[in-house]
């Protein structure tokens, strides 16, 4: 029983302290500036009651009669927004934009080349004032040659020239060095031997010394005259003379004389071979066969040799030693001299001309002791 009275008088204590309080805090409350609707005299929620008196009033301090709304004592400060920063936008990297390709440039066309000058002996022109035109002028071998002018004409030959070239008194084929019409040396030749006393020359003594059934002067090809103490026959041409302007092969070496005191042996022999032009000669192959330390001297005079001279020493009668530096083409007019020799010794001398559209002139002869002049060979 006593607890049960201390609970309740517990209990009554502390509604008693409680009721207290509720009656002194009105009197602590804080003054507000300006009357309150719960102490301002007017019933300003219309529901008849007027400031205590209404429900809606707890205190003097209440702001507004409305039934459930108070003014709490320590108004609860709004908080202030706190800003949200506005992100700053990153700024989106603009692409770079896709490099478009370089365009090749477009190639110019390459202009036609003009067209090539015609050659001189195409052109239908006559370059040259000759009154032939082209092919029919004798300057043109081919279309594609450039240079219409007429080859100079070869020198005639003194045998045929009309002048006295050994200052003898004789000329041409009345010069006993003359044996042809074609023979370019007027010098008289020495005879092959000298004829006995009371003997007469071999042109002249009623016998065939060369056994070719021809005797003496008149007769013999081999001679030009009486006094002529040599028989033998000048050289023939190896091959028919072609047409003018016909392409034409050709092949000649020289004949031996018969064997005689003095002379080389075995006797040299000079071969040639090639094709003939209109206005030139191409020539293929060169060649001599000497006993062996025979000295080969070789000149040449014209358009188209190159060097003009060529020496060289053979080492056996059995090669025969090539030419090469006169394997070439020779125009018209040149003249090819090759002489074979030892000292002391009888040589040989061949003489080659080249022609228009013919085989080159040839002439076969021996050489002096002094290896200098052509003479007519001994051992008739």
């Amino acid at each position: 029983m006593r607890r049960r009275r201390f609970r309740l008088g517990l209990v009554a204590g502390l509604l008693a302290l409680l009721a207290a309080i509720i009656l002194v805090a009105p009197s602590v409350e804080p003054a507000i500036a300006g009357p309150n609707e719960c102490s301002d005299q007017i019933d300003n929620d219309a529901d008849g009651l007027i400031d205590q008196l209404d429900p809606g009033c707890r205190g003097r301090l209440d702001f507004g009669e409305a039934d459930g709304r108070q003014l709490d004592p320590t108004p609860t400060p709004t908080p202030t927004p706190t800003p949200t920063p506005t992100p700053i936008p990153t700024p989106t990297p603009t692409p770079d934009p896709t490099p478009k390709p370089t365009p090749a440039p477009t190639p110019k066309p390459t202009p036609a080349p003009p067209p090539a000058a015609r050659s001189a002996c195409s052109d239908g022109r006559d370059n040259d004032g000759d009154k032939k035109v082209d092919s029919s002028d004798p300057g043109c071998s081919r279309s594609s040659d450039n240079d219409e002018a007429d080859p100079p004409k070869p020198p005639k030959p003194q045998c045929s020239d009309g002048k006295d070239n050994d200052k003898d008194g004789l000329r041409d084929l009345k010069d006993p060095g003359c044996g042809s019409a074609a023979d370019n040396d007027e010098q008289n030749s020495a005879p092959a031997a000298a004829p006995t006393p009371g003997q007469a020359a071999q042109c002249a003594d009623g016998l065939d010394n060369d056994k070719d059934g021809k005797i003496d002067a008149g007769q013999d090809p081999g001679c030009p005259t009486s006094i002529d103490n040599d028989e033998t026959d000048p050289p023939t041409p190896s091959a028919a003379t072609p047409p003018a302007g016909q392409v034409f092969g050709f092949t000649g070496s020289s004949t031996p004389p018969r064997r005689a005191a003095g002379l080389l042996a075995p006797f040299p022999v000079v071969r040639i071979s090639g094709r003939i032009y209109r206005t030139r000669v191409l020539v293929k192959l060169l060649t001599v066969r000497a006993p062996a330390g025979a000295m080969i001297s070789v000149n040449c005079k014209g358009s188209g040799c190159g060097r003009s001279s060529q020496r060289l020493r053979t080492r056996s009668s059995r090669v025969n030693r090539r030419l090469r530096r006169f394997e070439r083409t020779l125009r018209a007019g040149t003249v090819l001299e090759i002489r074979v020799y030892k000292p002391g010794m009888i040589g040989k001398y061949t003489r080659f001309t080249v022609r228009r559209a013919k085989l080159p002139g040839r002439s076969d002869r021996c050489l002096s002791l002094n290896h200098r002049r052509a003479r007519s060979c001994p051992g008739g």
